[in-house]
């Protein structure tokens, strides 16, 4: 791939440690067919320090992804990474009809979409099907299923459930309420 080719997107952002088990993600989307180019998964652990986390993950998309890069583009067109919270820049070898949605982003810049609303428990057996879909075309970019256990199914036990589940599974998707002060989302039961 020629050097002068790519394009930044966006920056690998930490403003905090990874919670243990915590997930990381990248998906690079076509925006004109609303399709998925490229998805980068990644477990960081032990690496969840704040700054050991954001270069750890930069080092990952570099080993791995075909339409991607992360870090600081040098001038002979390869990629340097950093122990950076903004330093590690993410690329795209085409960019004008493309956009990346990542876990790696500053809190604030998560989207609510979704309330759960808990209007009485669930019967037994119950399983919850989660799907994050393009609006437009439709494509589905992930799905979580979450199996609520029996001690669980009560009106004010399955929505922390739930947001538990998601949280440890979502990749794209997380659940709960926003708790600004130590950037992560806490499931609550009501």
């Amino acid at each position: 791939m020629d050097a002068n080719t790519w394009v930044s997107m966006r920056e690998i952002n930490s403003e905090r440690d990874l919670i243990a088990g915590e997930n990381l993600q990248i998906t690079l989307i076509n925006t004109a067919t609303g399709e998925p180019v490229e998805t980068v998964r990644f477990s960081p652990t032990p690496a969840v320090g704040q700054y050991e986390w954001t270069k750890a993950f930069a080092d990952y998309i570099n080993a791995t992804a075909v339409h991607l890069r992360a870090g600081v583009r040098q001038t002979d067109g390869t990629f340097k990474t950093e122990h950076s919270s903004y330093l590690n820049k993410i690329w795209t070898d085409s960019a004008p009809d493309r956009v990346a949605l990542t876990t790696a982003c500053r809190f604030n810049q998560w989207s609510d979409l979704y309330t759960v609303n808990a209007v009485g428990a669930l019967p037994e057996g119950t399983t919850i099907t989660c799907n994050l879909l393009n609006k437009s075309t439709g494509d589905l970019y992930q799905t979580v299923q979450c199996h609520v256990p029996t001690e669980r199914l009560g009106r004010y036990w399955w929505p922390a459930y739930l947001s538990e589940t998601i949280n440890k599974r979502g990749e794209l998707l997380r659940a709960g309420e926003k708790d600004d002060a130590q950037k992560k989302f806490v499931p609550i039961g009501s």
